[in-house]
């Protein structure tokens, strides 16, 4: 239980103690400040409280599954809790309200029925607690338990009691009405007219008259059958393509207008498809793209995502979609298949070659033939690709080093001139080669500016990297849990070649930390200050560069550009406040005075960072008045008291508070400073989960790929 959960109990707790000393209004407030607590949580961090008292996933059972909610464990305790402080105020419609938000809550706990039918009988409404007590009853009959609350008998006992004396009640009642009644015979009988009341019923059937008269008929209005036709797109196009299939069958009117406007369907998502699917899809897609005004330039789709529902038919229903769908131009193709080797792919996506000519974009998740080179095949079957993504989540010829392929490859060079994004990422589990490796050296893609590799097996040696040379118009590197790539080998070839000038962004990070890398010392005979001075995000987290190699590197940058950084995780990397002749040293005044136009900061999990590191920080935050974000995660010596202070320090030095701070795993961070932090407007947002154990997010913060 972490410390947010200690407030609730604590104030649980607190509220009672007052309840009991009848001091109510102190409770209330009590109370309702732990119900705002309660709600502020979001569905994720909910879901990992419950976890730790033990409950289920969901509180509410409601008709449709897609309507469920998690509540906080101890949400309805403290409705209880409320309608009760009410009830003794004497507020009996405020306790009303939150015991019927206890039975929507939790419709299967019975005292909850208890407690709003007791309050309807102070109200005296003596039939709506009846009820209640009703429905609480037929709830129990009810063949889902797993929102039982307590013992049920003892609840249906208070329950059968309450229906009984609710039901005596009522008949007493009816009995006195009855008795208070005239008896006469009818033929003496004498009718006393009321004038007063006569002035009022007069009034009310003239009131009630005019009001049928002015009330406004609502005119239902077809807007797709009354609009015109070139109108009718504009409003379509916000529904997704899901969303237009189902106004298809409302009627033939809609159905027939809505098929002769293809451009409204613009992407399509089809999840664990079958051949049958695939079939019908196909069939709907000649349908639509009959009624395209071009059709010798393929019905444009923005974008289609596939996954196959059985492995076993994946290669068979991606051979019918890429077969049936010559006619429609995919602008991006986002295809799920990971029991698809290459060499597989490779055949298919050759049988229609105006469906790949016309493709701009490939996201794909395939398995290796590591024994042959189709992936060059795949390429070359997408001349017109701009970007591309491919994971490779298996191989399907499993081997143990690089070495062994032996193959001759042919490399069409000319295949890579349209790409400009390469994303390549491998399970570095089960692959162990380098893909796409003979197409790196030796072809030249004077478009190529965003480059990502993971996962794969580099050659040992200095030269590993010389590759790099044939792309000169990089501007994201991102290099990352490469097997045997080294960050000295790779600064290597920023050292003697002069690469791209437009680089903004760079990222390495080593599988495995190797020697310490201090760098050379600063000199212009290197390509250094050529390679780097327009980087603006730098990110060597994980890396064996030293503090002397990063203060080095920061030399060659030019510090109107630079604006994040990201050195956490260095083994090698500690920081100081003066120089010295410790070569693991950051010397942080030399450091922060060069780069003072920072506004990402991030040192998670950097072993030596302590409260020390801190205020040497703290000290040098006159050089950083541009700071927007800081993540100090997983730095479990850092304390409560060290945060606050260099947040309070940026504060009087920027004049304004830290946009986003990160202290996930900082347990020795709590929760009070945190409030502390918002409270006094040191920052704007805090992301502070005490169990995070891993700062790499796939997808998120890292493209390291293991499943």
């Amino acid at each position: 239980m972490n410390g947010t959960d200690d407030v609730v109990e604590k104030a649980l707790d607190l509220g009672t103690a007052y309840f009991k000393g009848e001091d109510f209004v102190k409770a209330k407030d009590i109370f309702k400040k732990a119900l705002q607590l309660v709600r502020s949580y979001d569905e994720q961090e909910l879901g990992r409280i419950r976890e730790r008292y033990g409950a289920k996933e969901v509180t509410t059972a409601r008709e449709s599954p897609s309507s469920c909610k998690v509540y906080h464990p101890r949400y309805v305790r403290i409705l209880d809790n409320l309608s009760a402080t009410y009830e003794k105020l004497g507020e009996l419609e405020t306790a009303l309200k939150y015991a019927q938000k206890m039975t929507d809550v939790e419709p299967y706990n019975l005292k909850c029925f208890i407690r709003g039918g007791k309050i309807l009988q102070k109200l005296r409404r003596d039939r709506s607690a009846l009820k209640l007590y009703d429905k609480a009853i037929k709830m129990t009959k009810q063949t889902d338990r797993q929102f039982v609350v307590g013992p049920q008998s003892r609840w249906l006992t208070i329950i059968d009691q309450q229906k009984r004396y609710v039901s005596n009640r009522i008949k007493t009642q009816s009995l006195n009405c009855k008795q208070l009644m005239p008896v006469s015979d009818l033929s003496s009988k004498r009718t006393y007219l009321d004038p007063i009341a006569k002035e009022q019923r007069l009034f009310k059937k003239t009131k009630d008259s005019k009001c049928q008269a002015t009330s406004p008929q609502v005119v239902a209005v077809d807007f797709i059958r009354q609009l015109p036709l070139e109108v009718i797109p504009f409003i379509l196009k916000r529904f997704t393509s899901k969303e237009l299939l189902q106004l298809v069958p409302v009627c033939k009117t809609w159905k027939n207008i809505i098929l002769k406007l293809p451009e409204i369907f613009r992407s399509f998502v089809l999840h664990r498809a079958s051949p049958k699917d695939i079939g019908n899809f196909c069939d709907f897609l000649r349908t639509v793209s009959s009624q395209y005004s071009n059709p010798l330039q393929g019905f444009p789709v923005e974008s289609i995502h596939f996954s196959v529902k059985a492995p076993s038919d994946e290669i068979k229903t991606l051979d019918l979609l890429f077969l049936r769908l010559q006619d429609v131009c995919f602008r991006k193709m986002i295809l799920t298949v990971p029991n698809c080797s290459t060499s597989h792919f490779a055949k298919i996506t050759s049988k229609d070659r105006d469906l790949t000519k016309r493709m701009n974009e490939l996201s794909v998740v395939l398995s290796l033939r590591q024994d042959k080179h189709h992936e060059n095949k795949i390429l070359k079957n997408f001349p017109n690709l701009k970007r591309i993504e491919i994971i490779f989540e298996s191989s399907v010829v499993p081997i143990t080093e690089l070495s062994s392929v032996s193959q001759e490859v042919n490399v069409d060079a000319g295949c890579m001139n349209a790409i400009e994004s390469f994303k390549l990422i491998c399970n570095y589990g089960k692959i162990k080669t380098f893909p796409f490796l003979d197409l790196f050296k030796s072809g030249v893609s004077k478009n190529l500016s965003s480059l990502c590799i993971t996962g794969v097996t580099f050659t040992r040696g200095t030269t590993q990297f010389d590759w790099l040379r044939n792309f000169k118009s990089l501007k994201d590197i991102w290099i990352e849990g490469n097997k045997n790539a080294t960050f000295s080998s790779f600064m290597k070839l920023f050292r003697d070649y002069s690469l791209s000038t437009h680089l903004t962004t760079l990222t390495f990070r080593e599988d495995s930390i190797s020697a310490r890398f201090d760098l050379e010392e600063v000199s212009d005979d290197y390509f250094y200050g050529n390679n780097l001075k327009n980087l603006s995000s730098l990110d060597v987290m994980g890396t064996s560069l030293s503090g002397l190699g990063l203060m080095r590197i920061a030399a060659y940058m030019n510090d109107a550009n630079l604006k994040r950084i990201n050195f956490g995780d260095c083994p090698f990397l500690k920081l100081q406040r003066e120089g010295g002749d410790d070569d693991f040293a950051l010397t942080a005044n030399h450091f922060f005075s060069a780069l003072q136009n920072i506004e990402d900061l991030s040192i998670p999990q950097l072993g030596t960072l302590s409260d020390q590191d801190m205020a040497i920080l703290r000290k040098e935050i006159g050089n950083m008045k541009s700071l927007k974000r800081m993540d100090l995660s997983l730095n479990q010596s850092i304390t409560g008291v060290s945060v606050y202070d260099l947040l309070k320090a940026l504060k009087e030095s920027s004049l304004k508070p830290l946009e986003y701070l990160n202290i996930d795993g900082c347990t020795s961070v709590s929760h009070i400073t945190i409030n502390a932090l918002k409270a006094q407007g040191l920052v704007q947002q805090v992301s502070s989960i005490y169990e995070k154990v891993k700062w790499r997010k796939f997808g998120l913060n890292s493209y390291k790929y293991q499943k």
